[in-house]
């Protein structure tokens, strides 16, 4: 397989990492988890993860 689509194919596997942790997130959040149990279960650091909240127009719970 050639470079460019050895790169190609990566990038849509990242992609895809990527979109499943925010519906992982999204699920968590919406059952009340806090946002340091959704850091320790994503990998994510809190404010990855507020800033993806904020694109979605999302708060956590207090």
């Amino acid at each position: 397989m050639c470079k460019a689509m050895e790169d190609l194919m990566e990038e849509i596997i990242e992609e895809s990492r990527v979109e499943e942790k925010q519906k992982i997130i999204l699920n968590l959040i919406k059952k009340g988890m806090s946002l340091q149990f959704v850091a320790d279960v994503t990998g994510w650091t809190i404010e990855q993860i507020q800033s993806f909240l904020h694109t979605q127009n999302l708060q956590p719970a207090q």
